[in-house]
C-alpha cells in the first residue's frame, strides 16, 4: 500500500513537471541574441548597478530583516504567499469613457484605463501604453491574479492608434489578446525592448519594432526613446530575463512625456536625467505592488518613491498607474492611494503635482 502511494506520487509528480514545462516551452521567449553591452552579456539582460556586480539594489528594509543574511528568504516568502489578503480586493465596476478621436491642442490628455494601460492623446498623436484588457494576468484564464477593476475604456471604444508603447512581457503588461485585437484593427506600431518581436510574430502580432535602452524612433513628428527602468523579464519559468525591459520618454515640438513602465528605484534613475536634463512634462510613474519592502522594492517602487522620482527627473505633473487593478503583491486595493497621501504630506515633497484616480479618468494636462 505505501509503496502504490510513493509510486501514484511519484508518477502525479512527474506528470506535473511534464505539464509545466510543455506549457513554458510554449509561453517562454527565446533567447536574444546580439552584442554584448553595459546591460546584456550574450545571453541574460540585467538592470543598471548601484555598485560593481549588483544587479538588484538591496535595501536597508531588507537588510535589517534578514540581519544582513539571506538564509531565510524562502521561509519569509512562503509565509507572505501564506498571509495574502486577495479576500479583502471587491470587484469594481467602472462606467467606461470614450475618449475623443483626436486631441489636436498643445495640451496632453491622459486617461487613466486601468493598471498600466494609459492613453496619451497630443497634437494628434495617439499613444496607448501596456494595454491590458484579460480577466486575468497569467498565462491562462483560470488561474492566478484575477482583475478586480474593469478597464476604463472598452476596446471597441479607443480611438485610431498611432503607436503602442511595449515596457515589458510580463502577463499583466503584455496581453496577447488585446495585441491581436488592437494589431488588426489599428495597424499600429508596437514599440519595444530587444527580444520581443520575434516572440510577438510567432503569435500573429506584427509590425512590432525593437528597441535597445537609448534608441530613438520617429513616429511622425514625435521622437520616441526607449529608456532604463529596474525591473526584470519572463514569460515563463525558464527564459528570465531573455528579454529586455524598460519605459519610454518621448517629444512633440516642446511637449515631452514619460512612461516609467514596470520599475523599482535604481540608479538608472540619473541616467535618464544626464539625457534630459530639462525634465519632462507629464510623467506615467507606477505606485503599487510595493508590499513587502524586502521582495518588491528591488522591482516596485512605492508611492513615496513615485514622488522621488517626479522630483529627481523634474516632471511637473505625475500620474500614479499600477495599482487597484491586479493583487499583485501584498499591499491592499486602495493602500497604495492612502500612501500616496501620506507621501504628499512630506516637504520634501511640497508643491509637486502627483495625481491618482480611478480606472476611466481623463486629465489634461
Amino acid at each position: 500500500m505505501f509503496e502504490s502511494i510513493i509510486i501514484s506520487l511519484v508518477s502525479s509528480g512527474f506528470f506535473f513537471t511534464a505539464i509545466v514545462l510543455l506549457m513554458d516551452r510554449h509561453h517562454a521567449s527565446k533567447r536574444h541574441r546580439g552584442d554584448v553591452s553595459d546591460h546584456f552579456d550574450g545571453r541574460q539582460f540585467f538592470n543598471i548597478s548601484w555598485r560593481t556586480g549588483e544587479t538588484f539594489r538591496l535595501t536597508e528594509t531588507e537588510e535589517e530583516f534578514f540581519g544582513g543574511k539571506r538564509k531565510n528568504w524562502f521561509l519569509s516568502f512562503y509565509k507572505w504567499i501564506l498571509n495574502q489578503k486577495i479576500s479583502l480586493w471587491k470587484k469594481r465596476e467602472i462606467t467606461p469613457v470614450s475618449p475623443v478621436a483626436r486631441h489636436k491642442s498643445k495640451t496632453t490628455q491622459v486617461t487613466y484605463i486601468g493598471h498600466a494601460t494609459v492613453l496619451i492623446q497630443t497634437q494628434g498623436i495617439n499613444m496607448l501604453t501596456d494595454p491590458v484588457w484579460s480577466k486575468r494576468a497569467s498565462p491562462v484564464q483560470w488561474a492566478w491574479p484575477k482583475r478586480y477593476t474593469d478597464p476604463g475604456v472598452t476596446l471597441d471604444d479607443l480611438p485610431p492608434l498611432d503607436a503602442v508603447l511595449l515596457s515589458h512581457n510580463h502577463y499583466d503588461h503584455m496581453d496577447l489578446v488585446a495585441l491581436r485585437f488592437l494589431s488588426k484593427k489599428h495597424h499600429m506600431p508596437i514599440y519595444t525592448g530587444l527580444g520581443n518581436k520575434e516572440y510577438l510574430k510567432a503569435r500573429w502580432i506584427n509590425n512590432v519594432i525593437e528597441m535597445d535602452w537609448w534608441d530613438r524612433e520617429l513616429l511622425g513628428d514625435c521622437k520616441i526613446t526607449f529608456v532604463p527602468s529596474q525591473h526584470f523579464s519572463a514569460r515563463g519559468i525558464t527564459d528570465r530575463n531573455r528579454t529586455l525591459w524598460g519605459g519610454f520618454a518621448w517629444q512633440i515640438g516642446e511637449a515631452t512625456g514619460y512612461f516609467a513602465g514596470d520599475t523599482g528605484y535604481g540608479p538608472f534613475i540619473e541616467n535618464i536625467q544626464e539625457r534630459f536634463p530639462d525634465g519632462f512634462d507629464i510623467g506615467l510613474l507606477p505606485i503599487g505592488a510595493y508590499n513587502p519592502r524586502w521582495f518588491m522594492a528591488s522591482m516596485h517602487t512605492s508611492p513615496y518613491e513615485g514622488m522621488q522620482m517626479q522630483k529627481d527627473l523634474g516632471i511637473r505633473k505625475a500620474i500614479g498607474i499600477h495599482y487597484g487593478t491586479f493583487p499583485l503583491a501584498a499591499d491592499l486595493q486602495d493602500e497604495p492611494l492612502e500612501d500616496l497621501a501620506i507621501a504628499k504630506l512630506d516637504p520634501l515633497f511640497a508643491w509637486q503635482d502627483f495625481r491618482a484616480g480611478e480606472s476611466g479618468t481623463v486629465w489634461e494636462l
